[in-house]
């Protein structure tokens, strides 16, 4: 990427343009173009803003640490759905078996109960906004968090 500055804004190029200021060809260095440096960043850091590094002649981003908040959403959202091998996984650890939920899921009227039971028989995968999971969490008194969380270790679960 390449970047000039234009009425004290720095201006970004995917490439350089074929013409600047009427000239083509024009040299990009004699114009004013710099290379634009993308920093690493692990996943507990992200870009912040724009700076000129004077000594590399070049425009780079800052490197902000994320927020415990930031680094919990991102997790969630990466964990938001998991295999059904996973999920569980991770509720016979949590001390649920199967069994269990389809005794809950059997307390659900006709016929929600029906479409409940080859959901959950059939489901390749799970999803946390899931209104199955809503009903499992009240029948076994988890918390929103405590949900969260359920999702979030069998995300992490080497499976």
């Amino acid at each position: 990427m390449k970047a000039i500055k234009i009425n004290n804004e720095w201006q970004i190029f995917q490439t350089l343009p074929t013409s600047w200021n009427n000239k083509m060809p024009y040299n990009a260095i004699e114009e004013g173009f710099k290379d634009v440096v993308n920093p690493s960043v692990t996943n507990l850091q992200k870009l912040g803003s724009m700076v000129f590094d004077v000594e590399n002649d070049v425009l780079t981003y800052t490197v902000i640490d994320k927020t415990e908040e930031e680094i919990y959403s991102e997790t969630l959202a990466n964990a938001s759905t998991v295999t059904a091998i996973q999920f569980l996984t991770q509720l016979e650890l949590e001390g649920i078996t199967q069994d269990a939920i389809l005794q809950v899921i059997e307390t659900l009227e006709a016929p929600n109960n029906i479409m409940a039971r080859v959901s959950f028989l059939r489901a390749t995968t799970f999803d946390r906004d899931s209104p199955l999971i809503a009903v499992v969490g009240a029948a076994f008194q988890k918390t929103e968090l405590q949900l969260d969380e359920i999702f979030i270790n069998a995300n992490n679960l080497p499976i």
